[in-house]
């Protein structure tokens, strides 16, 4: 559900097949950083989504 109580029923089978990867309790949420990232998003704008330019072999390895 949206307060994070309950799993949406399409995603509990697998939650459950791997239910060992989770742990039992979170003892406590990960230290505050000094600096916070975030993406501002802007309402109703798509994100872009663009095929990966093409490279030849030897230029793949390169990178």
């Amino acid at each position: 559900g949206d307060d994070g109580t309950k799993l949406d029923i399409n995603i509990q089978p697998i939650v459950q097949e791997f239910m060992d990867v989770f742990p039992e309790e979170i003892e406590e949420l990960p230290p505050r950083r000094i600096v916070e990232h975030t993406i501002d998003l802007i309402p109703g704008v798509e994100p872009v989504s663009k095929s990966p330019y093409r490279q030849l072999i030897p230029e793949l390895a390169e990178i």
